[in-house]
C-alpha cells in the first residue's frame, strides 16, 4: 500500500481519544456477532496450558482482536501486532494503551518477501490471521506460509479465519443457501468505518490501500485448498475448525522436535508494550 500524507505520530495524535469508537465500528464492518464467535473460538482451540507465557503474533492484525481476545484467554501471552496498515495499527495501540493490553508493533507487509525477516526465526508459540491472507495471490500466500512456518516453534499452531468457496460440483446449491442467510458483511458497515476514519485523520485512507488486482485469491480458495497451502507448507495435524457461509476457520500444527513436550518449550523474552517498530 502507499504511505499516507502524515506520519504514524501525526495518525495517532488525530485519532487519539476515539479510537474504542472506532474500533466499534470495525467490529460490525468484520461481520459483529459471527466476528465475535470466531474470535472464540479460535482462542478455545489453542493447544496450550492457559498460565503460559505463550509467545503470539497477530498477523495482520488490523485493530488487534483477535491478539486481545488471546490474551484474555492466556493472560500472560506476549503479543505481536502485525500489520501493514499505519492506521490500523495506530487505532491497535491506541485501544491497548487505554485497555493496559502490553504489546510490541511492527508495521510489516507480507507482499513484501523479506517482512519475516524483522521478526525471530522458531520463536512463535502461535502465530493467527483473519481475513487477511486472501488479499494476496495463491504464489504470495504459499510463500508466506512457509514464513510462518519458518517463524514457529517446534510443536507452534498456526490459525487462520479465511474467505472460503464451495468445490464446484456443490457451489450450486451453496450459493441458493448462503442467499438465504443473514450476510455477514455489508457495505454500509464499511462506509461507516471508513467515512469516520476518514473524517478524523483528514485524508481518504482508501485511496492508499491499492486496487484488488484479478491475481489475489479473493473468495474463489476452496476449504480443500487451503489445506494444500498448509500442507504444502509442511504444517501437520490440519484440522477445519468450522466452516460456514463466508469463512473457514483452519488450525495446523508444526511438527513437534523428537522428545519434546506439547506444553513446554523456552519462554519467550520478549517485553510487552514496546514502541512500534517499522520495517
Amino acid at each position: 500500500m502507499q504511505q499516507p500524507p502524515i506520519d504514524q505520530t501525526e495518525i495517532e495524535a488525530r485519532i487519539r481519544e476515539h479510537e474504542e469508537e472506532l474500533l466499534l465500528l470495525w467490529t460490525a464492518e468484520q461481520g459483529g456477532a459471527a466476528k465475535d464467535r470466531d474470535l472464540r473460538l479460535v482462542t478455545s482451540a489453542i493447544p496450550f496450558p492457559r498460565d503460559r507465557v505463550l509467545r503470539t503474533a497477530d498477523l495482520c492484525c488490523g485493530p488487534g482482536d483477535l491478539g486481545r481476545a488471546i490474551r484474555r484467554n492466556f493472560p500472560n501471552a506476549q503479543v505481536d501486532f502485525v500489520d501493514r496498515d499505519p492506521l490500523l495499527l495506530s487505532i491497535c495501540r491506541g485501544y491497548n494503551r487505554h485497555a493496559k493490553v502490553p504489546g510490541t508493533y511492527w508495521q510489516l507487509d507480507l507482499n513484501d518477501e523479506s517482512w519475516y525477516r524483522s521478526l525471530q526465526l522458531g520463536h512463535y508459540d502461535v502465530i493467527a490471521v483473519a481475513n487477511a491472507i486472501h488479499w494476496l495471490s495463491a504464489a504470495r500466500a504459499q510463500a508466506v506460509f512457509s514464513d510462518i512456518y519458518r517463524l514457529l516453534d517446534e510443536a507452534g499452531t498456526f490459525l487462520f479465519a479465511e474467505p472460503a468457496a464451495p468445490e464446484g460440483l456443490f457451489a450450486p446449491g451453496f450459493a441458493e443457501w448462503k442467499a438465504r442467510q443473514p450476510p455477514r458483511y455489508e457495505h454500509r458497515n464499511w462506509k461507516a468505518f471508513w467515512d469516520r476514519a476518514n473524517s478524523l485523520i483528514g485524508y481518504d485512507h482508501t485511496e492508499l490501500l491499492g486496487s484488488r488486482t484479478d491475481s489475489r485469491i479473493g473468495d474463489q480458495m476452496t476449504v480443500r485448498g487451503w489445506i494444500d497451502l498448509a500442507q504444502t507448507s509442511r504444517f501437520q495435524n490440519i484440522d477445519v475448525l468450522w466452516r460456514d457461509a463466508d469463512i473457514v476457520i483452519v488450525a495446523a500444527q508444526k511438527a513437534a522436535a523428537a522428545g519434546l513436550v506439547g506444553d513446554g518449550g523456552a519462554e519467550g523474552d520478549a517485553t510487552g508494550d514496546s514502541e512500534l517498530s517499522s520495517r
